[in-house]
């Protein structure tokens, strides 16, 4: 009968769909991995571009935590001026489809 038949059509959508929302979820878990290494690559060379600067604090009285302290603020400032940018811009994205 039709309702057989579409419940058995419904059943394959939403398999397929299931399907496609893993690989998904895949693709975004890479993206996310390589987006830490990138980020965490950035810093690194942002930090080691200002090793002079960083030892003119330290000639200057400034403890290695205050040192630290600085170049962990300084990241968290951008990672959070940065998150919220990018959820503004996937709302923005996700209401647009």
């Amino acid at each position: 009968t039709g309702k057989v038949v579409a419940n058995e059509e419904a059943e394959q959508t939403e398999r397929s769909l299931s399907s496609l929302n893993r690989l998904l979820l895949g693709f975004a878990g890479i993206a996310l991995f390589v987006g830490i290494f990138l980020i965490a690559n950035t810093f690194t060379m942002l930090v080691a571009q200002r090793t002079k600067e960083l030892a003119l604090l330290r000639a200057v009285g400034a403890s290695r935590r205050q040192v630290k302290r600085s170049v962990l603020l300084e990241a968290a400032v951008v990672g959070v001026i940065a998150s919220v940018i990018g959820f503004a811009l996937g709302i923005g994205l996700a209401t647009g489809l």
